[in-house]
């Protein structure tokens, strides 16, 4: 993805993309900002989910995609 933005408030998480590749624009947002993690670790997860989320929603729209390991 060439642009992207993302934001954060306690409890979620979101992130617009847009490829203009594909001229494929996703928005996601996701209550999954887990603080029970120590140090940066819960962010580091919940960033991970919100990436993972917007790389298979491309995915089942037939363009290419990825998934991030935890």
């Amino acid at each position: 993805m060439e642009e992207q933005h993302q934001r954060g408030r306690e409890g979620y998480l979101s992130n617009m993309l847009y490829d203009p590749a594909t001229d494929v624009s996703l928005i996601i947002m996701m209550p999954v900002n887990d603080y029970s993690e120590p140090d940066e670790n819960g962010i580091v997860y919940g960033l991970k989910a919100l990436a993972n989320a917007g790389f298979k929603s491309r995915m089942v729209l037939g363009y290419p995609g990825r998934v991030l390991e935890y």
